[in-house]
């Protein structure tokens, strides 16, 4: 091989490097959007009518970022769903047996936003961790973020709703 043609070759594996490095890194300490383009389109590539029902993360920072974030989808032509998880390892889908929402979550605000709104509400607790689902029944049912501190005594757990981030309801834990 030429000198020429090799050194191109180490420039273009170095920038697939890079590309991949920066998907890879989506949702390493961000937001539960920061990575919700590519999340979807997993979802859609597992099962084509893939909706998205909930995400969580178990741990949560105080301005509302995760190394990692769960997302749940759900099939309504298979009947099937699945979990994609973005992290520093980048995105991966798998479908589960588990779960049992069925309803897409709509539009929501972002974690760090629903965490700001919920310190602003009494949340309290030193292990937070977050998840945004569709629940409820008749005119209560709509898209909530649940926010919990933690699962000590006197923890508070926020719920917002999902679209504004308006306060709904706490609870503390006994």
């Amino acid at each position: 091989m030429n000198l020429h043609l090799y050194k191109l070759s180490i420039l273009a594996a170095f920038a697939l490097t890079l590309i991949s490095i920066g998907d890879t890194a989506l949702a390493a300490g961000q937001t539960a959007k920061a990575a919700l383009t590519q999340v979807i389109a997993a979802g859609k590539k597992w099962q084509s009518d893939a909706v998205l029902v909930s995400l969580s993360s178990d741990k949560v920072g105080p301005d509302g970022t995760a190394a990692e974030w769960k997302y749940s989808f759900y099939s309504p032509g298979s009947n099937k769903r699945c979990v994609v998880t973005a992290n520093m390892s980048g995105i991966r889908t798998k479908e589960v047996n588990l779960g049992f929402s069925t309803s897409p979550l709509g539009e929501f605000i972002d974690s760090d936003k629903a965490m700001q709104e919920a310190k602003k509400n009494g949340l309290k607790g030193n292990e937070p961790n977050m998840a945004v689902k569709f629940q409820g029944t008749g005119a209560s049912a709509a898209t909530y973020w649940i926010v919990n501190g933690g699962l000590k005594k006197g923890d508070v757990s926020v719920f917002l709703e999902g679209q504004t981030g308006k306060f709904f309801s706490r609870n503390v834990m006994e």
